[in-house]
């Protein structure tokens, strides 16, 4: 009976030690958490709106996959200044599709460089009551909606902590964005008498290298 635990015990450790990496015709599906380590504003993300991403994978290849991905999110913070308290709120989603080529890594670790185009909106609203301290005044901002095509360089790994199942991480730098941020209204209320006031939007396009989608944690299954 000893003997027969000890190689059940041994073959799990192996199968643990063995963690399979994906061939040719495997799909693996995972979730990101950005909001984990923190969202920072970027290209991807242009109102730091906590995200979480589902991705998914072909191997069309042993070492090279296509991939797909979506992100949703929203936030609200809650400040208070003495009498005066302000509400932001923000959502986003984003849309990308992608490659990746693996390298030959070790047998748990799958290193990748990849590329990716996405696009994705992002939009807040802020609210503030008793505005500058005094009962029944209010401002309200909403608008400015922003719109963002980009083309990424990926650098990332896969870890594969058991059979089918992985963690990873992933640092991607902003090759191309294009932006469009749609006009901001603001409604003020002081002493019953309401004022608007409308900044007009804007739209640029950017060139270079810069930080993308940081702080990303994922865990993955394959199928």
């Amino acid at each position: 009976m000893k003997k027969l635990l000890l190689v059940v015990a041994f073959a799990a450790v192996g199968t643990i030690a063995f963690a399979q990496k994906p061939t040719t015709g495997n799909i693996t599906v995972e979730i990101g958490l950005s909001s984990i380590l923190g969202t920072p504003v970027s290209a991807n993300n242009p109102a730091g709106v906590p995200l979480g991403v589902l991705k998914g994978r072909y191997f069309m290849s042993d070492n090279m996959a296509i991939r797909g991905s979506f992100g949703v999110g929203m936030g609200s913070t809650t400040t208070t200044a003495g009498f005066q308290e302000t509400v932001d709120k923000t959502t986003g989603f984003t849309l990308g599709a992608g490659i990746e080529k693996h390298l030959s890594g070790t047998s748990k670790l799958s290193p990748y460089l990849g590329a990716e185009v996405g696009f994705g909106i992002a939009s807040g609203t802020q609210e503030i009551t008793n505005f500058g301290g005094i009962a029944g005044n209010k401002q309200t901002t909403t608008g400015g909606g922003t719109t963002n095509i980009r083309l990424n360089a990926m650098l990332g790994a896969d870890y594969w902590i058991v059979e089918r199942v992985y963690v990873g991480a992933e640092l991607g730098m902003t090759l191309f964005g294009t932006s469009t941020v749609a006009d901001t209204e603001t409604e003020t209320t002081v002493g019953g008498v309401s004022e608007k006031v409308t900044v007009t939007g804007n739209s640029n396009s950017s060139f270079g290298i810069a930080p993308a989608a940081l702080g990303m944690v994922r865990i993955g299954l394959m199928f």
